[in-house]
């Protein structure tokens, strides 16, 4: 299964209740770690994760590529630090 912009979707973890059909999906994404390292991670309803379960979120200080834009992930939430593509 595919979504916007061919990023992947795969099956919702349990206890989500957002998305198409009343269940959340997570989609596969990119982001850098602290050290800079590029990573595969997952959004689930608004949240990135390390997995696709949901069950561990991205290191704070991680730099998250969606197509909204990059957002830095800080203690009190993720800041966009750039714009996404132009539409």
């Amino acid at each position: 299964m595919t979504g916007r912009r061919g990023q992947e979707k795969f099956p919702p973890p349990r206890g989500r209740e957002t998305g198409e059909g009343g269940e959340s999906v997570a989609v596969k994404t990119y982001y850098y770690d602290p050290a800079g390292t590029l990573k595969v991670g997952y959004i689930i309803d608004g949240l990135t994760y390390t997995d696709v379960e949901g069950t561990s979120r991205v290191p704070v200080g991680s730099r998250v590529i969606t197509n909204d834009g990059l957002y830095e992930l800080t203690p009190y939430g993720g800041v966009k630090v750039s714009p996404g593509p132009a539409t």
